[in-house]
């Protein structure tokens, strides 16, 4: 599942600055709850580049940082069951609650059916984005989702200083730009009740009419 080449996705990491798009471990930052599972383990920062910038000569920011979760997609299996699959498929129709997960330890690619993976992969969904594994830090497909927002507090010297030595991985650009595109087209998105439009009765009659046209 490792790409052979990984360059479009992930950069070497600098632990000396921060990038939007950058992976950071929870337990660093005093987001791990080790008695709770449903915790993440790694957050990304969504902040923009240039709301990241340090003030000297201490390393701190005017605002907050803003960093959406990561979680492994078995507990996903857990909190819905066998019914995963249909699920997935229906993401698109429903609220979900989910942050990043991973994904081989729910389900053996091998046995799933092309269809049932293919919004996940080609980023369909728009409260999800794929991410492939990088070989290093992640060993397998991870998914963000950018329902599940959370903030430190940039002006915080200490915290930013834990942030920085907790960055474990750094997408690459433009990939990390397109990570952000996604977040904000997820949020400006607009939506309408269209189940009656698209109930398979009403389609069968649009066709019947054109049809007969």
């Amino acid at each position: 599942m490792i790409l052979s080449n990984i360059t479009p996705f992930y950069s070497p990491t600098k632990k000396d600055t921060l990038y939007q798009g950058d992976i950071i471990k929870a337990n660093g930052i005093g987001l791990e709850d080790l008695s709770d599972e449903t915790y993440p383990d790694y957050w990304m920062i969504i902040t923009k580049n240039c709301d990241l910038i340090f003030t000297e000569p201490l390393k701190t920011r005017k605002g907050n940082i803003s960093i959406v979760p990561i979680f492994a997609l078995k507990i996903l299996q857990k909190i819905y069951g066998q019914d995963l699959l249909n699920i997935i498929s229906r993401l698109r129709m429903k609220l979900v609650f989910m942050a990043v997960w991973r994904l081989s330890n729910v389900f053996k690619l091998e046995k799933l059916k092309e269809s049932q993976i293919d919004n996940l992969i080609k980023n369909k969904i728009t409260k999800y984005m794929f991410l492939p594994p990088d070989g290093r830090i992640f060993n397998e497909p991870l998914i963000v989702d950018f329902d599940f927002v959370n903030q430190l507090n940039g002006s915080n010297t200490k915290e930013v200083k834990n942030v920085l030595n907790s960055k474990v991985l750094q997408l690459a650009s433009p990939f990390r730009e397109m990570v952000a595109q996604r977040f904000a087209g997820h949020y400006s998105s607009i939506g309408i009740d269209d189940e009656e439009i698209m109930n398979k009765s009403y389609l069968k009659s649009i066709k019947t009419y054109l049809m007969k046209t």
